[in-house]
């Protein structure tokens, strides 16, 4: 027999500049699994407020290499020039294509 699993809905903000400033667009990961953002909002966001939540940003809208795991007490949600995708030098400042729930 096949056991279901759910995991919950969470939010995350994306806002357009530091410091949760600026246009703002929330999104609702529900699910697992890989979720690009609306073309509008790649590569737009310079601060990102998860809630509470654990997050996995991707610099691919496809989820594949470069990422980065951000928990409630990751440094830098507000001002992401100072956080890098794991493996490479890519600042998330700007470059994040797609989400996913921790």
């Amino acid at each position: 027999m096949q056991r279901l699993y759910s995991v919950s809905a969470v939010r995350i903000t994306l806002y357009k500049d530091e410091y949760f400033h600026g246009k703002n667009r929330t999104i609702t990961l529900s699910g697992s699994g890989c979720q690009p953002l609306p073309l509008d909002w790649q590569n737009v966001a310079e601060s990102l407020d998860t809630h509470g939540n654990c997050v996995i940003v991707h610099y691919y809208w496809d989820c594949r290499l470069e990422w980065l795991r951000m928990h409630p007490r990751t440094p830098s949600h507000k001002d992401l020039k100072r956080l890098k995708f794991l493996n490479s030098n890519v600042i998330l400042h700007r470059q994040i294509r797609a989400l996913e729930h921790c």
